[in-house]
């Protein structure tokens, strides 16, 4: 019965997404912050909408692991400051190898409707409280909810976390197909690994929401251009 809840709790989500999008595309060309807000609004009533019918009618109640504390906050900036610096180091080499090769970095295409969503003023306001919101809310559910869910049922950690990202990264088929589902995944795997180790639901949400700010406002395109510039 969970996989179940499990299954229609994913397609539900999509179902949500597909409605909001031919909604708010027939007034306009582009998403809106009110559009992502009405729907992690959405996510957020699902979720309560299945606890409570599996702490009503099946006598399942497990404790969320969100419990605020500044070990669990180090702990997430740790996190990301090891991967900037991971990051930082293969695109030094990158760049060194393409220097001594004199080879440009080839044309990436990152244009998507969150770039056209986040301009102005309210940017970086904007973006901070959908990557909020969504790392709240996404991890709660995939994370809390479906890898907990799984783990309960199968008694196993491996399955739990590689399902639960498959499933969060189908969630995301109408961002870019099954190349968005593939690399959601990924994350999901990662959000999940850091999950599993830490046993603090906080520190993922924290990762997954500067994950997001960042996808949001750094503009990718010009890096490329400044960085083939000074290899020229």
């Amino acid at each position: 019965m969970i996989i179940l809840n499990i299954v229609l709790l994913c397609m539900f989500i999509i179902g949500i997404d597909i409605v909001l999008r031919k909604l708010f595309y027939r007034f306009k060309k582009r998403e809106s912050v009110i559009q992502w807000l009405v729907y992690l609004f959405l996510l957020g009533l699902l979720l309560v909408g299945v606890l409570w019918f599996e702490s009503k009618f099946m006598g399942i109640i497990l404790p969320i692991n969100i419990s605020f504390n500044w070990l669990g906050v180090l702990q997430a900036i740790l996190i990301i400051l090891s991967i900037a610096a991971i990051l930082f180091a293969v695109m030094s080499i990158e760049i060194y190898v393409r220097k001594k090769r004199n080879t440009p970095l080839p044309a990436m295409e990152f244009s998507k409707p969150e770039d056209e969503m986040f301009k102005g003023s309210q940017k970086y306001i904007g973006a901070f409280i959908i990557s909020a919101c969504a790392g709240i809310f996404e991890e709660l559910i995939f994370r809390y909810y479906v890898l907990g869910r799984l783990e309960y049922v199968t008694d196993s950690t491996l399955f739990a976390v590689v399902v639960s990202s498959l499933l969060f990264g189908f969630i995301h088929i109408l961002d870019g197909g099954w190349k968005s589902v593939i690399s959601t995944g990924l994350f999901g795997i990662f959000f999940s690994v850091v999950y599993v180790l830490t046993g603090n639901l906080l520190v993922v949400i924290i990762i997954h929401a500067i994950w997001n700010f960042l996808s949001f406002t750094i503009p990718f395109e010009k890096m490329i251009n400044f960085i083939n510039r000074l290899l020229n």
